[in-house]
Formats: structure tokens, sequence, C-alpha cells
């Protein structure tokens, strides 16, 4: 394998500054003025991501969903299928044999999901039968990438090439340090991020590694991939657009007012098994929750925009010029928390949340809601509280307390024993006019236009991947989803 070449960070440009404070459930943005990256500034003639779609957009197939929010441009966006928008019913589920962090993919009939304990597995779109499984060996809570017949798995420290029709190993590498971020492939490339501070451009042919760039913090979210560029998050919540062949730094924006995003704050966690639902600033301390910088961030590319979303705030990016356009705040301005220690243990999660972007409309989650935004001003357009997401203590078992925050549900016992699990909300997907999303154990769909429920069903455990939406070889709508049990559910219109 051909060692590659690496590049340090080069900072070309910076995201405009002002701290936007004191926004709460969805409310306010901030323009910024044209000379700072506005449309007036000039975006050129051909912005990245712009389509009649308004998406990213992949080949607009209806029956496919290739990787990570849908397509190489992260825009959570299926312009061609239908998905259920009546009451659904389960049309069949698939166990793995561990939880289901990673989303779901589908091309060409077969459904591709990933396990926690790495293990890929194959499913008919159509029969929730099995076709193959291959175990990697690596913990995996990455989405994997199906491109010209071959499946992408990110895993432990190696990027695994599996035939999509035979489900034996072409290829893996190791590009890195731990493998975090879903692979994104996009014009014969792999792209993966790493935990050590890098992004890897690997050939997908012969497995080398073209290029690699260095960054600050940990890569943890899928890179987006559009128009010859590479859009990506590290930890320290600085995005970079780097030139999709070289490698080579177009543009970096860096938020003068991240400094907020990233120290780290404590606060109590109660073991009263009597306790109240409440948010966690309420609480004396006993046990630690600590909130630390993380990339809970992803890139979104649509209309000559890059869209940063988390799970309580949301920026908009000039693609061309790298100027700030709007800000919004998703949510009350609280901590997000993203590892617990308790006697000497920690443990961390992270599950990046992207925006999806469909017909000049962004939709995101946080705040125990979703929110639409005009994709062009930032404006509010709707709001809707979802279940399973936001911040709260909940009573556990006897001497412990149950902590859930922005869709990581965490939990301490007073012997000093620590779980951690994933509760919703997943990133939100948007198929003809309706926006789907996992929240707690419900998968939700919500009409795109008002933000009204149009179905709500129940899988009795955790969602913990982010629905993908296609046509079935039926031809109807289908929304496939994971859970933290290890079930792979297909929810279908139940025709009534």
């Amino acid at each position: 394998m051909t060692p590659p070449s690496r590049r340090r960070r080069e900072v070309l440009g910076l995201l405009g500054s002002g701290v936007v404070a004191g926004l709460a459930g969805c409310s306010g943005t901030t323009n910024e003025d044209p000379a700072n990256g506005s449309e007036e500034n000039g975006t050129g003639d051909d912005p990245p991501g712009e389509s009649e779609a308004s998406g990213g957009g992949d080949e607009g197939t209806a029956t496919v969903w290739r990787s990570f929010h849908g397509d190489a441009a992260n825009s959570g966006y299926q312009p061609a299928a239908t998905g259920p928008t009546g009451s659904v019913t389960e049309r069949w589920q698939f166990d793995a044999d561990a939880a289901l962090a990673g989303g779901p993919v589908v091309v060409d009939g077969t459904v591709y999901a990933v396990s926690l304990d790495g293990t890929a597995y194959a499913v008919d779109a159509e029969t929730g039968d099995e076709r193959w499984q291959y175990p990697t060996g690596r913990t995996s809570t990455a989405t994997p990438a199906v491109a010209d017949g071959t499946v992408y798995v990110a895993g432990g420290r190696v990027l695994c090439a599996i035939d999509a029709s035979t489900g034996e190993r072409a290829w893996e590498t190791h590009p890195g340090g731990g493998v975090l971020s879903s692979p994104t492939v996009a014009d014969g490339r792999v792209y993966v991020g790493d935990r050590s501070g890098a992004v890897h451009a690997i050939d997908a042919a012969a497995s080398e590694v073209d290029w690699s760039f260095e960054v600050e913090a940990s890569v943890d979210a899928a890179p987006a991939v559009i128009d010859g560029t590479v859009y990506i998050v590290d930890g320290d919540r600085s995005a970079y657009a780097l030139d999709a062949e070289t490698g080579d730094p177009n543009r970096t924006f860096i938020p003068e007012d991240r400094q907020r995003l990233r120290s780290g704050a404590s606060v109590g966690v109660p073991f009263d098994a009597d306790a109240a639902v409440g948010t966690a600033s309420e609480f004396a301390a006993s046990g630690q929750a600590r909130q630390e910088s993380g990339s809970d961030w992803s890139a979104t590319v649509a209309d000559g925009r890059v869209y940063l979303a988390s799970a309580d705030e949301i920026y908009a990016i000039n693609a061309v010029s790298g100027g700030r356009e709007w800000h919004a705040q998703l949510g009350d301005a609280q901590p997000r928390f993203r590892s617990l220690s308790f006697g000497g243990l920690q443990r961390s999660v992270s599950i990046p949340l992207s925006a999806a972007v469909a017909d000049g409309v962004v939709y995101a989650v946080g705040g125990a809601a979703v929110c639409a935004f005009d994709a062009a001003t930032g404006d509010r357009l709707w709001r809707t509280p979802v279940d399973g997401a936001g911040i709260r203590i909940e009573p556990g078992a006897a001497g412990s307390a149950q902590f859930v925050a922005d869709g990581r549900s965490m939990a301490l016992s007073s012997a000093g024993n620590l779980q951690v699990g994933v509760a919703g909300s997943s990133s939100p997907v948007v198929a003809d006019g309706t926006v789907f999303v996992g929240t707690g154990e419900t998968v939700v769909a919500l009409d795109a236009e008002t933000g009204d429920a149009r179905w709500r069903r129940g899988v009795g455990e955790r969602v913990t991947t982010t629905p993908a939406v296609v046509q079935t070889p039926a031809g109807d709508g289908a929304v496939y989803v994971g859970t933290g049990d290890g079930t792979l559910y297909a929810l279908v219109d139940d025709g009534e």
C-alpha cells in the first residue's frame, strides 16, 4: 500500500463572527451581511450541490439509498421514491446478532447493514431473507456505502471492501487511526475520517490511500463529496473544503464562538430512584456527566450551501465564498453531554447528526423537536416536538438514574457500573413531501410542508439508525430502520 501524503490544515477563511445566544425552541436565525458570503456576494455560476432536486442528489433512482444520509452529499433527500404516508405495517423484520448503530443502505433490491460487532449483512429488500453475512471482526457504528458492486464497511482501524453479490472480501486497508466515520464513495474513491484527526481518500479499486489531510480533532462524521470537493467536520467543530483529487484545502470554516461549544462543563447526576424528570442543571452533584468536544456535527451540501447541523444548532455556509449566511438554534441552549464517568469508568458516545435538504427547505432535529427552515434565509417554517429526544433525567432501577441527552442514553448505578446505550433521534430524511425520523422507540412521518404528523410506528426498542427510504421491488415505498436490539425493520403502507 502506498504511504499517504500528509497535509496539515491551512486556515483559508473564517466563518462569520458573533455568538448567538438566548435562542430557544428552534426560534431565531442570524443572517449575515452580503460581504461575509451571502448570495449577493456571489456564489459562482455553478455552486456546489445545485440541482433540480434541491438536494445533493445521487442518481435520483427510487430504488437506491447508497450511503449515509442517502448519497455522497449527505442530502437526506430521496427525490424519486414515495415513502409510506398513511398508516404503516411491518412487512418483515431481520434479526442481527448485535445492535445496529449505522444506518441501512439499499441498492438493487438488497438492504445492507452493519451491526455493532462489525458484521455486515445483505438482506433481500422484499422478503427480509438473509443473502449473506460477513464478519469484519471490528466494532462499527458506521453506515456502509455501496458503489459499483462493492460494499464498503468502516470499523476499528480498517476499511473493508466486500463483494455486494457474494459477500466475499475484496480487500481491506488500514488508512490511519481508528476509523469512525461512515465511508463516502465518489468518482472512484472512498473517503473516510479517523479518530487521530485525518480524512483519507482511498482508491476504490486498488485500496491504496491516494491522499490524507490532517485536522486538529477526530473526524467522526461522513464526508460530503460533490462537484470535486470534499467537505468534512472535525471534533473542534471546524469545517473544511478539500479538493477531491489532491486533498488540498480550498477553504476552512471556523466559528469564532466555537470555544463556547468546545469547553467542558460538568453537572451532577443524582442516583435517587425517585428523582423527578428535569434538566441537568437542576440537579446537585453526585456522579459527573461531562460535556466534551466531539464531531456530532456533519456536513450536508445542497443548492450552493454547506449546512452544518448538530443536536442543538445549524449553520448555513456559502459553499464558494465560505461566508456564513445564517445560523439558527434548534433547541434550548443547554449542554449536550457526550461522555459519562463514575468510579473511574468512562465511555463516550458520538452519533453525528445531519440536516436534510429538499425543495428549498432544511430539516434538522434538535431540542426534542424536528425543525424546518427556509434554506435561503434561515427563517423557521415549523417546529414539531417528538418524543425520545432532548435532555432529561429519568428514574432508573433502585439506586440508579438514567440520563438521556439529545439522542444519547446513559445510565449509572450507585455501584459504579456504567452502561451506555443509544436513543433517538436520528437524522431526518425526506421523500415525496414527507419527513421521516426515528425518535426514542418510534419512527415518525411528518408532513414536510406543515410538520403535522402523518403516522407514528412504535418498534418496541430504541431506534438507533437513520431511516432509508426507497421504492421496493414490489413498487411501493418502504422505510428501513434499525434498533438497539439488532432488529432491522421494513415498514410499508398498510393499504388502508
